[in-house]
């Protein structure tokens, strides 16, 4: 399947800095495992009644979201809180990336921190369109995939955390139960751990330094 066009690149895009390294923090595992069934939705393979999920388990031919519907159809967690404590993360969305090439994986010396390059367009500022989402003046998505994205990313605390949601939601359109679970899920989890919360917005990652 294409890659490119999902929520899960375009939320793991906003997580690659303006020098190509990854913001890892566990906050956007959680964002990361939202985008992943955000995307099960949108293919129609994700419903979530009341009761259970429902989970469409035939393979739809990219490894994290195969990965995704083989966790989920388990039956072990409410789809809330298999987006607050599953296994899979951020690194296994971006390997995934890396594997089938819409990523790549820049060569740099020994024990220096990976960088990507994306293959998303940049601007003067080297900001990729899904950089440029989660920027103070940016403004609100037309499309229901980037909002879905903003929404996320958002939720895990990048981007402007004093506009209100409300709008971001509504553009969510068909995603948005989805949408209004994972934000909910994700913010009240960052509630409960404002000191880690605190350490990203100030701009501190996990890895060697470079």
């Amino acid at each position: 399947m294409k890659t490119s066009g999902t929520i899960t690149a375009g939320l793991a895009g906003a997580c690659v800095d303006e020098g190509g390294r990854l913001i890892e923090h566990f906050l956007l595992d959680c964002a990361s495992r939202a985008a992943l069934a955000a995307d099960l939705v949108r293919l129609g393979r994700l419903e979530n009644d009341t009761d259970e999920i429902r989970v469409d388990q035939q393979p739809v031919g990219w490894a994290p979201l195969d990965r995704t519907l083989e966790q989920l159809s388990r039956g072990q967690f409410t789809l809330d809180a298999w987006i607050l404590s599953g296994s899979l993360g951020l690194a296994d969305v971006v390997e995934g990336l890396v594997a089938a090439g819409a990523w790549s994986r820049v060569k740099r010396p020994l024990r220096r921190r990976a960088r990507y390059d994306t293959g998303r367009p940049r601007d003067r500022w080297g900001r990729t369109p899904e950089r440029e989402l989660v920027q103070p003046l940016g403004t609100i998505p037309a499309s229901h995939r980037d909002a879905a994205v903003l929404l996320l990313a958002r939720a895990a605390g990048l981007g402007d955390q004093d506009k209100e949601i409300d709008e971001v939601l509504y553009r969510t359109g068909e995603l948005r139960w989805f949408c209004e679970l994972a934000w909910r899920a994700i913010s009240q989890e960052r509630a409960k751990n404002l000191q880690a919360y605190g350490a990203m917005r100030a701009g501190r990652v996990i890895g060697a330094p470079g």
